[in-house]
């Protein structure tokens, strides 16, 4: 059976990691997460949450940040108690990915997840352990022009002489022509206006061929340039160096964009907002101008709806509380992707202070007053009058052979337009992923087809046929069709409330977590919504838990959590379980029937 742990409070994540050992040598190491280091508890381990629990590096070594979870985490220089030094951040590390980071400077350097602030390690950075050429040769500094640039490169040599430096655009690489007499060593500038590797906009490591096979190297970087030392063997005629852009014309160097730490905020943001998320409070600096939400300090009267606007184009959260004592309970906006929004509604008096879980500089206030001015929920913003359009001459219209259809059928889509012409025609899936993005050409009496299968996987719900064509004028039309599976692929096995270790209890307590464990049947791949929603008894809800998979044939079993507020009513609630192909608003329909059980609040 296959487990997936969720962790909510209301929704963050945690789960099962796999390990990887560190090099012996020290050039490169690659750091996990110890298993089970989303929940509290492994701080108090020997073995630590992050293992190796210290890793050492030589400098110019390759560290690498890999996440083998089912959870999001961050490796984040500095500590959860002063926050983050700024050595290296690999912000929010999804499931099955990692991230690379070059050690440049020797020293000790603590590091955390900033999602799960108990998560602690420590990255020692030595300096290299490179031998220097035993043998007497002689060691020579100069200076060489990149051929086709004006460009200067500062080297000193070792065990033999430079002939040439090369840039070549097509492989982003410079070809620096030697002899070697013997084993040596080249020490060499290179200028970022001639040569860098980029990964957005933090360094990442240079290639080094010599003689076309890989090699170690040492690195030292400066915002101007950046130095490598590479060893070579006798007979050595050719070192490769390869990034991410090389240019071979002085003229086209681009100016660096200066860099400005305040955040941005945007322009235009939706209707009904009340504060801003703005562009850039991804990085430190906004806490000192208290921008990191706009407004910092937010007052609305009792019964108020408030909502929240991402526009910054890294993930964020609204969750009340604050960095040194975690979440309160009282909301949470869960992971807000960019462009996304959140709202509340208070129903009491009070200051409300939140934070970012993933960014915990970010704080906030909001301030409800019994007297202050009552903000309803946002409404659509009012759609103004169109503008009449000139009818083009042209027309077109677009259909499908049926209106539904299930996962392996033919769909033929039958397009007419009012004369021979080209049409653009794309299918898009229920998630707003293409499907199709065919040209027909219809023919002289304007009529034109296409067909196509739907994969055994499609996802249940409403696809959406686009055609497009000019024809004296730019003309469209669309229809839809749903697609549903003609067999029942998921079935909830079993849904209890448990403890943290999964043991089946009877009664959840306010101001704990409870714990809910889903047992679900596939008999093949299917996409899925898994939602579990807990009442209380009086039918308040207490929160509703939510998670997209991908269900492998067999039996999955998953647990949520749940923070019990203090103000539950105390009695038998209700825990109702539901599968959808996709959120209904997104188009989403059951794939299985609701499953529910009870539990205990005391």
């Amino acid at each position: 059976m296959k487990k997936i742990l969720f962790l909510f409070t209301l929704a963050v994540l945690a789960g099962v990691i796999s390990i990887n050992d560190a090099f012996a040598d020290h050039t490169q190491v690659t750091i996990t997460p110890s298993p089970g280091s989303g929940a509290p508890g492994c701080e108090e381990s020997s073995k630590g949450c992050y293992y190796p629990k210290t890793a050492t590096i030589d400098v110019g070594g390759k560290v690498i940040f890999s996440n083998t979870d089912t959870a999001a985490h961050t490796w984040t220089a500095g500590t959860a108690a002063e926050g983050p030094s700024g050595e290296f951040d690999t912000s929010l590390v999804i499931a099955g990915s990692s991230y690379e980071w070059t050690a440049t400077t020797a020293g000790e350097f603590p590091y955390h997840c900033m999602v799960h602030p108990w998560m602690e390690g420590l990255l020692i950075v030595q300096q290299a352990s490179y031998s220097p050429p035993t043998s007497q040769s002689s060691s020579y500094s100069g200076t060489v022009i990149a051929s086709g640039t004006d460009i200067k490169l500062n080297y000193k040599i070792s065990g033999g002489k430079i002939y040439s430096v090369t840039p070549d655009v097509e492989a982003n690489s410079l070809i620096i022509s030697i002899g070697a007499n013997q084993d040596g060593a080249l020490v060499i500038t290179l200028p970022r206006t001639l040569i860098d590797a980029k990964m957005g906009s933090q360094d990442d490591t240079f290639f080094v061929l010599v003689n076309g096979d890989e090699v170690d190297f040492e690195e030292s970087s400066t915002s101007r340039d950046r130095t490598l030392t590479i060893m070579f063997p006798v007979r050595t005629n050719e070192i490769e160096i390869i990034g991410t852009f090389v240019f071979s014309n002085s003229n086209n160097y681009p100016q660096p964009t200066p860099y400005s730490p305040l955040p941005s905020t945007p322009t235009h943001v939706p209707y009904g907002t009340n504060i801003v998320i703005p562009s850039g409070t991804g990085s430190p600096g906004c806490e000192n101008s208290n921008s990191c939400y706009q407004p910092f300090q937010f007052s609305s009267g009792k019964g108020s709806t408030v909502t929240w606007y991402n526009a910054d184009s890294a993930a964020h959260t609204v969750t009340s509380g604050n960095p040194s004592n975690g979440p309160d309970g009282a909301f949470d906006s869960s992971l807000m992707l960019s462009g996304s929004t959140f709202s509340h509604k208070f129903n009491s008096d009070g200051t409300y202070p939140y934070y970012c879980m993933v960014h915990p500089w970010m704080t906030g206030y909001v301030i409800v007053q019994r007297g202050g001015t009552i903000i309803p929920a946002p409404t659509p913003a009012p759609t103004p009058t169109p503008t009449p359009t000139p009818t083009t001459p042209g027309t077109i219209s677009v259909s499908t052979d049926a209106s539904q259809y299930s996962p392996g059928e033919l769909v033929t889509v039958k397009i007419y337009t009012s004369k021979s012409a080209n049409v653009a025609v794309s299918v898009i899936g229920p998630s707003g992923d293409s499907i199709v993005s065919r040209t027909v050409s219809t023919d002289s009496g304007g009529y034109g087809s296409l067909q196509f299968k739907l994969p055994d996987s499609s996802q249940n719900g409403s696809y959406r046929v686009d055609s497009t064509a000019t024809i004296s004028g730019k003309v469209s039309d669309s229809t839809t069709f749903s697609v549903k599976s003609t067999s029942s692929r998921v079935t909830i096995v079993s849904l209890q409330p448990t403890d943290q270790q999964g043991n089946a209890i009877s009664s959840f307590t306010k101001g704990k977590l409870g714990f809910v464990k889903v047992v679900l049947n596939s008999d093949s791949n299917t996409n899925s919504l898994v939602t579990i929603n807990l009442f209380d008894s009086e039918l308040t809800s207490l929160g509703i838990g939510s998670f997209k998979t991908t269900l492998g044939s067999g039996q999955s079993e998953m647990t949520l959590s749940f923070f019990i507020p203090n103000d539950a009513k105390i009695g038998n609630g209700d825990i109702y379980a539901n599968v959808f192909s996709d959120w209904p608003s997104q188009g989403g329909v059951p794939l299985t029937g609701e499953s529910s059980t009870q539990v205990r609040i005391q």
